[in-house]
């Protein structure tokens, strides 16, 4: 975007967001360049320009372009014409009128053919399903007084499959015999959309391709089984022998599976996930939640340079649960079932809790006041009345208990736990 435009619509943040220069080269672009001309057919250009110069290539690597200068000149020059020719007839479908008469004339007889053989088809389908009439008996009919609530079950079903299968059906049939435009008025062509199709080669390439794709996908996928099957029920001697050695993979891929995935998860340091995670040193863990931590963060402080507090308050909390979770996964290894460590750790919570109070403490009487005073008296109460709860829960715990002993305890715990942390 122009930063030109987001400083003139009132986006000043997301303007200083562009790279340095970017409004100079929209001035230069602007200046000097010329917009590609744009109609209809218009995104073949590019493709049709290739095609004379792939040819060209192809001649030159098999070494088909004569030497002269001239003559080679001339040959490229009939590259070039064809190309024309060929762009003026697919790009801007220009053609004579006698073309396109014989173009018309063929798509009416294609069409035709089409219609009359879908309707015998259909002819005898009907046929088929149609009970024959027994003698002595009425024929029944619809009988939609007696079968009432049977149709009006069948009317949720019968509209939607009319909605979405027939009305699209109906609608693309109709844009086939028109020249559709999204945004501009759409006109009536008729067959020509048709005439075009069937004098395309490329259309009949790919019905090419279609067919050899369908017979290679029969005749390797479809054909196989059923004369192996044939062979199987035919064979004179090793009947069972032959059947057990064809179903055997079949039985047994599903028991290989359940083999693989039972010892991925096996619950011991055998199973594969296990070996894994075991080779993994505590720190490891540790330093993953610090990274996840850290980039979810930085969404946080993005999320608030954009004012979106709502996603920066759960990124913060993402980003807690994923150190937490990685912290859980290092825990068995920095505190072993049964302990000191562990029970070290019990004894010098309330040194924990009070430096955290503290903490807390500073950080909310550092935090000016006034900035909260603006966003509403009820908010810098609240933080100055959980500064003053956390300092005192803090404090009491500090003196209802034998603060330096804990302190200590919580030290000798650490430096019990920092050889652990390159263990696995």
């Amino acid at each position: 975007i122009n930063p030109v435009h987001l400083r003139r619509f009132g986006y000043p943040e997301v303007e200083r967001l562009a790279p340095k220069g970017w409004a100079k080269i929209f001035e230069i672009a602007i200046a000097n360049s010329r917009p590609e001309p744009y109609g209809r057919n218009s995104n073949l250009a590019y493709k049709l320009m290739t095609f004379p110069l792939k040819r060209a290539e192809q001649m030159s690597l098999a070494g088909e372009l004569p030497t002269d200068y001239e003559k080679r000149v001339d040959v490229l020059q009939e590259l070039l014409r064809a190309g024309t020719r060929r762009a003026n007839e697919e790009m801007m479908g220009i053609i004579t009128p006698g073309q396109r008469r014989k173009r018309d004339v063929t798509a009416i007889v294609v069409l035709a053919a089409i219609a009359v053989t879908f309707g015998l088809i259909f002819r005898k389908v009907f046929k088929l399903f149609t009970p024959p009439a027994a003698e002595g008996f009425e024929q029944a009919k619809w009988q939609f007084r007696r079968y009432a609530w049977a149709y009006l079950l069948l009317v949720p079903a019968a509209a939607t499959i009319l909605i979405w299968k027939y009305v699209p059906l109906a609608r693309g049939s109709i844009m086939a015999f028109q020249d559709y435009r999204l945004l501009r008025e759409t006109s009536w062509v008729w067959v020509e959309n048709f005439g075009d199709l069937l004098w395309d080669n490329f259309w009949w390439r790919s019905v090419w391709n279609a067919l050899r794709y369908s017979f290679l996908v029969i005749s390797m996928t479809f054909l196989p089984p059923i004369v192996l099957a044939i062979l199987l029920q035919e064979v004179p001697r090793g009947r069972l022998l032959f059947r057990t050695v064809f179903y055997l993979p079949a039985v047994t891929t599903g028991l290989v599976t359940i083999i693989l995935w039972k010892q991925f998860y096996e619950p011991n340091e055998y199973g594969v996930l296990n070996t894994l995670v075991l080779k993994i040193p505590a720190i490891a863990f540790l330093a993953l939640g610090v990274v996840l931590l850290l980039i979810a963060l930085a969404f946080v402080r993005r999320m608030l340079y954009h004012g979106m507090r709502l996603a920066a308050w759960l990124f913060a909390l993402a980003g807690a649960a994923m150190l937490i979770t990685c912290a859980g996964l290092a825990k068995p290894i920095l505190l072993p079932t049964g302990s000191v460590t562990a029970e070290r750790l019990v004894q010098s919570w309330p040194a924990g809790v009070f430096v955290a109070a503290v903490a807390a403490a500073i950080w909310a009487v550092t935090v000016p006041v006034r900035r909260l005073w603006r966003r509403g008296r009820t908010t810098a109460a609240g933080m100055l009345a959980i500064a003053a709860a956390a300092g005192l829960a803090g404090l009491a715990a500090g003196l209802l208990s034998d603060l330096p002993g804990a302190t200590t305890s919580a030290w000798r715990a650490l430096a019990e736990m920092a050889p652990r942390l390159l263990q696995r």
